[in-house]
This record gives structure tokens, C-alpha cells and sequence, in this order.
């Protein structure tokens, strides 16, 4: 009688104790002339669908029955362990069923429409196996019934895989198998150190694809400060959920991206994300992210993008991959343990910090380590080039290259004598250091890189020696020209 009423599809299971007193007026084949009236009382229902992982149980509910009418009051169920309560109504009931419900659940459980442990172990394996594609998995969207319908629905809390959201309402309107989706809630988490507040969001769905946009007032991401966050939002038939156009407020600059994420595998998810900020100041960024903090000022661009699989910290670091590049303006790095090492090789233990006009670098990210390449840094005392990465260990191994200024220059040569500094300068005549640092980041080790030192040494000599031949060679040429008479 359900699924002839076209108010669930087919293939609906429906059971429990109902108690009818109801009256039908009307002739026989003009549905629109009928008249009900009486009521309906269902106890101990429940209620689900082939799409349902899990069923409507404890269902109970009264239904009055008013002309072409039909109000329903006092519903209370239970949705696996999630419980809700509510009331509503259908109009047009024999004709055109039209259903409006406002309900409200103190704790909404969507993990128990999630696979199962045994299913995602199932699928992992098959992909493992090299077989041609996982086992079927559940629908990321259940099955929109054939019904016109606004539902409106509170939920207190409202648990997720790898999260939760808060004091949420939900409106959603169904027409055609499909349905709008408007949604509001005072805070989120998501993951292990994501907050959202006053997070706004608005889907269609059609099937299984959805598309939309999004807003949040205010979001902490790993400590990140954003502000005035918004983007679209679209879920497709094979299972991947982007986000588009995605732009925020952090500190005093801007950030923009995407990301997409494959959910192909339940339960570990394949990631990509690309972002760009601009205007950014490098000290609350590196003071925000690492634990040095006041160690980089200055005006930062940075571009990035990466990729990765898992639903953990530790899966993710074990497949993370990455590439950008940062720009870093009119600032300064500060004393810490990496520059009182440099400083004190140079001999230089005296500076206290390493100001630039420019730091150009790109980096990527491959078998659990932050490679920097090419990293330059230019500034009036020095010129730093350096090559080399940061673990996740929390072990480092560059090697690096300083081209002392003029200052700096004629101090080291003050202190190391000009004979051993004219071994070591450059072409422009500046010093030319090159160093290797290692070992743990919060106590790292400085030496002089001795093979490079020595080749430069070398060819240093080369050239003095070179430059002494050919002022000798000059000399006995002025020499002869005078015996000859100038000829």
C-alpha cells in the first residue's frame, strides 16, 4: 500500500502494529472528490529500504486523517543508535502527496551508514589483488525517494567519519528523485585539527553526484587562522568530492585553492590540493607550523600543491608528495640554533641575525622528507645558497654556499689573515664559503665543506699563479722592447 501511495520505493520493508479507524468518502475512481477521515496509530514500526544500510526502528506515530489531509503527530524512532522525534503532515494524499516534517534528534550517527570494517578490508584486498576494480561499496548517497517533500530537521550533534558538527538544521526539499539540501550549524571538527564556525552550505543532489557551495565565518586549520572562507563543493558518480574555487582570509594576506579527493576505497581516501597565498607574514606562518618560533620575517607568496592517500596522520606521511615554491620579502631570519651554528663556523659568533631583501626557494616533498632546491637568499651582508632537506625524523642535511659582502669580508679577512682569504674569495673578490649542515634540527652540526673549500682554494692559486706569469711575461716583454729600441 506504501510503495502504491508513492510515498517509499520499491521494495520497501515496513512492519510494526498499526491501529486504523478510518472513513473514505467519495466516488469510485475521482481521487480528488475523496474525503478521509479517522485515524491511524503505528507502534513498534520500522521501516527500510534496499539502499537502507540501517533500518527505522521503534517507530511510533499517530495520523489524523482530515478530508485530503493527513497530520501526522508524536513520530519517535530510532535510526540505528540515533534517535529523533517529530510531526508533519501530507496534502493531497490519493493525489499528489505532499509531506512537510519538522523533526529533531539530540545525536545523529551517519558512521553506521558507512561500510563496515569487513568492507573496506574487502576492498583494499581486491585492489591489492591487481583485480579490476574493488568489490561494490554502499552508496555515498541514499536513495532519494519518489516523493515531493521539505523536511526540516535539528540535531544537536551530528557524528561523521573523521568528525562532527554542532547545533545543526537542516532543510531538505525532494521533487523528481531529487533533492535540495540547506544547511547551517554553529561549529565543526573535522579530523585532527580542523574547526569551523558559523558553517554554511547548500547542495543539490541528483543520484549520486552533488554540487554546491559553501561558507564559514571563521576556521582554525592546523592552527591556520582563516577568515571568511568560501568555494563550490561537487561529489561525482565515481566517488570523488571537490572543492573549487576555495578563497580565505589568513593573517594579513590571502589564500585560495582546490582539492580533490577520491573515495574510490573506503576508508582510505586519495588526495590532491593546490593552494596559493599571497601577502603573507613569515613569522606567524613559520611560528604557527613548526616549533621555531620569531625565527623568519618577512612578507611571504607561497604556491604549493600535494598528494597523498590515507585517513590517518600516519598513513598520509608515509605516501605524502609535493612541489612549490616560496618568496619571502624585506625580512630577516633570527638567531636559533641553525644560525648560532653558521654564525660560530664563520667565526661571526657576534651577528644576531641573517636580514635579506629577497628568499626565492623551491621545495618538494618525496619519502618523508621536505627537499629544498636552489634556495637562495640575498641580502646586503651575505648571499646564501643552499641545497638539501628536512626529515620527519627531524633530521636535516644541507649543503651550503655564503658569499660574505664587503664587510663582512674585510672582517674575515682580519681574523683568518689576507694570505688565507684571498684563497677562499670569489670573483668578485668577496669570500666564499661552503658549508654542510646536519644532524637534528633543534641542535644541528655546521662544518666547512673541505672538498669545495679546497677546490676553490685551488683554483684560486691557479689563477694567481697564472696572474704572475703573465705580469712576469709583460716585464720581460718591456724589457726586450727597450734593448730593441721600442720596436
Amino acid at each position: 500500500i506504501v510503495e502504491q501511495a508513492g510515498l517509499a520505493p520499491e521494495g520497501t520493508r515496513l512492519g510494526g502494529q498499526m491501529t486504523a479507524r478510518t472513513r473514505v468518502q467519495g466516488a469510485t475512481g475521482q481521487p480528488d472528490s475523496t474525503r478521509l477521515s479517522g485515524t491511524v496509530t503505528l507502534s513498534e514500526g520500522s521501516y527500510q529500504t534496499a539502499e537502507m544500510p540501517v533500518a527505522l526502528t521503534g517507530l511510533f506515530g499517530k495520523a489524523e486523517l482530515a478530508g485530503s489531509e493527513v497530520r501526522i503527530q508524536d513520530v519517535k524512532a530510532l535510526l540505528g543508535q540515533s534517535r529523533f522525534t517529530g510531526s508533519g503532515k501530507v496534502t493531497q494524499a490519493l493525489t499528489d502527496p505532499f509531506v512537510t516534517f519538522e523533526g529533531h534528534s539530540p545525536r545523529l550517527d551517519l558512521t553506521e551508514w558507512m561500510p563496515d570494517p569487513a568492507v573496506v578490508a574487502s576492498a583494499r584486498a581486491a585492489v591489492k589483488a591487481g583485480q579490476a576494480a574493488p568489490p561494490p561499496v554502499r552508496p555515498l548517497i541514499p536513495l532519494i525517494p519518489p516523493i515531493r517533500a521539505e523536511l526540516k530537521l535539528g540535531v544537536d550533534s551530528l557524528l561523521t567519519v573523521d568528525g562532527a558538527l554542532y547545533q545543526v538544521e537542516l532543510v531538505t526539499r525532494l521533487a523528481d528523485s531529487k533533492a535540495r539540501i540547506d544547511a547551517t550549524a554553529a561549529r565543526g571538527t573535522f579530523g585532527p585539527g580542523v574547526v569551523m564556525n558559523k558553517l554554511v552550505a547548500g547542495v543539490d543532489v541528483e543520484g549520486q553526484t552533488m554540487r554546491g557551495n559553501f561558507r564559514s565565518v571563521e576556521v582554525n586549520s592546523h592552527k591556520v587562522p582563516l577568515t571568511n572562507v568560501t568555494g563550490n563543493l561537487q561529489l561525482t558518480e565515481e566517488r570523488v568530492l571537490s572543492f573549487r574555487d576555495v578563497k580565505a582570509a589568513v593573517w594579513t594576506g590571502a589564500l585560495e585553492g582546490s582539492a580533490n579527493v577520491d573515495l574510490t576505497i573506503p576508508g582510505e581516501p586519495a588526495f590532491e590540493i593546490t593552494t596559493k597565498g599571497r601577502g603573507l607574514q613569515a613569522n606567524d606562518f613559520v611560528s604557527t607550523l613548526t616549533p621555531a618560533k620569531n625565527f623568519l620575517f618577512g612578507t611571504l607568496d607561497i604556491e604549493s600543491s600535494f598528494s597523498g592517500r590515507g585517513a590517518t596522520p600516519e598513513e598520509i606521511t608515509k605516501t605524502l608528495l609535493g612541489n612549490g615554491t616560496v618568496n619571502a620579502r624585506e625580512g630577516r631570519v633570527n638567531r636559533g640554533p641553525q644560525v648560532d651554528a653558521i654564525w660560530n663556523a664563520l667565526n661571526l659568533s657576534g651577528k644576531e641575525s641573517i636580514p635579506f631583501q629577497d628568499l626565492v626557494t623551491a621545495f618538494s616533498i618525496r619519502e618523508g622528507r621536505l627537499v629544498t632546491d636552489d634556495l637562495a637568499l640575498a641580502g646586503k651582508e651575505a648571499v646564501w645558497k643552499a641545497n638539501g632537506y628536512v626529515g620527519f625524523d627531524g633530521l636535516m642535511d644541507y649543503k651550503m654556499q655564503v658569499e660574505l659582502g664587503d664587510e663582512l669580508s674585510a672582517q674575515f679577512r682580519q681574523r683568518v689573515g689576507t694570505d688565507l682569504a684571498a684563497l677562499l674569495a670569489g670573483t668578485q673578490g668577496r669570500i666564499v664559503l661552503d658549508l654542510a649542515v646536519d644532524g637534528p634540527v633543534a641542535k644541528p652540526r655546521v662544518s666547512l665543506d673541505r672538498t669545495q673549500l679546497a677546490l676553490r682554494a685551488k683554483e684560486n692559486a691557479a689563477n694567481a699563479l697564472q696572474k704572475e706569469i703573465e705580469r712576469g711575461k709583460e716585464k720581460i716583454g718591456d724589457k726586450l722592447k727597450g734593448l730593441l729600441g721600442g720596436r
